[in-house]
């Protein structure tokens, strides 16, 4: 499985340098989707301007949620961000309560460099699934790239309280060691 090498987050000065941790959830098997019906594009989460939202966005019906998820999720573990943007909007449009479809839709976007749109969409999971790890760590990440260290260790260590031996959770103890 591919990973992609997430953006560097800002060190604060003089921390070792750390590795972000976001980087492609496990996948799951390669999807076949159909083409979906265009429609308008979601509504971005509170906070984000209506403008930056994706502009592929499309409806569909809930049936097709599953291969669009999946859809979302190879092309997020293929390094394909904008693809992956698409098809995670997709996803949500889908299934708008789907804290699983969010959280990938809020990492795509975070290693797009699209941080204020990541942050909240990981808040917005975590509204529907507060036991969702995956969205702490897109928390955290987008925090420490701002200098919120204090917010950053709280998202961690919430991660690692969830997730004590999940995907992230080394990394995530290193960093935490470093701010």
């Amino acid at each position: 499985m591919p990973v992609v090498p997430p953006s560097e987050p800002s060190a604060p000065p003089g921390a070792a340098p750390a590795q972000n941790p976001v980087a492609a959830p496990p996948a799951s098997a390669p999807p076949t989707v159909a083409n979906a019906n265009p429609a308008a594009p979601i509504a971005p989460p509170p906070g984000a301007p209506a403008e930056e939202a994706p502009a592929a966005a499309v409806a569909v019906p809930a049936a097709d949620f599953e291969p669009l998820l999946t859809a979302c999720q190879t092309a997020f573990n293929g390094g394909r961000m904008k693809e992956a943007t698409t098809a995670c909007t997709a996803a949500v449009q889908a299934n708008p309560e789907s804290a699983k479809a969010i959280a990938l839709l809020a990492h795509s976007e975070f290693n797009r460099s699209h941080r204020k749109e990541a942050l909240s969409w990981a808040e917005k999971a975590i509204k529907i699934d507060p036991k969702l790890a995956d969205a702490y760590v897109i928390i955290g990440g987008v925090q420490q790239d701002s200098g919120r260290n204090a917010e950053a260790k709280s998202a961690y260590r919430r991660y690692l309280e969830l997730a004590p031996k999940g995907q992230y959770a080394s990394d995530l103890r290193a960093i935490l060691d470093s701010l």
